[in-house]
């Protein structure tokens, strides 16, 4: 089912067919973000990972994004199908998933859009967070 949901997707994208990985996962690009796609027991799984690494200690413009972060998934967990966990590297991760159950593609795309754009928010939010807190220091030579 997963196999003809993402050759669906490729033509609806316009793109060549997805290639299953060797464990049964699609790895797709979408607006320059990595999805994971893969079936696990009676889901569907999709996920990404985000440039952020969680440390034994946090500084504070890590700390000031990963709360930030945390603030828009509660906000937006009532809404969306997503959640925001912790991989095996320790890096901030973004995943849905889906009942294979009720899979409708009409369904499985709308979610994934659902899902880049939640991810998008994400993404700005990190990099806002990381802009605001640098420090510039300019100095003029005569």
């Amino acid at each position: 089912m997963l196999d003809q949901m993402m050759k669906s997707l490729a033509v609806t994208l316009g793109v060549e067919d997805f290639i299953a990985s060797n464990n049964g996962s699609y790895d797709i690009e979408v607006d320059q973000m990595s999805l994971t796609i893969r079936k696990q027991s009676s889901w569907l799984v999709w996920e990404t990972v985000r440039p952020f690494q969680f440390e034994q200690h946090l500084n504070y413009q890590q700390e000031q994004a990963l709360k930030h972060c945390m603030q828009l998934s509660l906000k937006t967990l009532r809404n969306a199908q997503s959640t925001l966990t912790v991989d095996h590297n320790n890096q901030l991760m973004v995943q849905g998933k889906m009942s294979m159950v009720n899979a409708a593609q009409e369904e499985f795309y709308s979610q994934l859009s659902q899902h880049v754009n939640l991810v998008a928010q994400f993404s700005d939010l990190l990099e806002h967070q990381s802009v605001n807190h640098s420090v510039n220091h300019r100095v003029w030579i005569p």
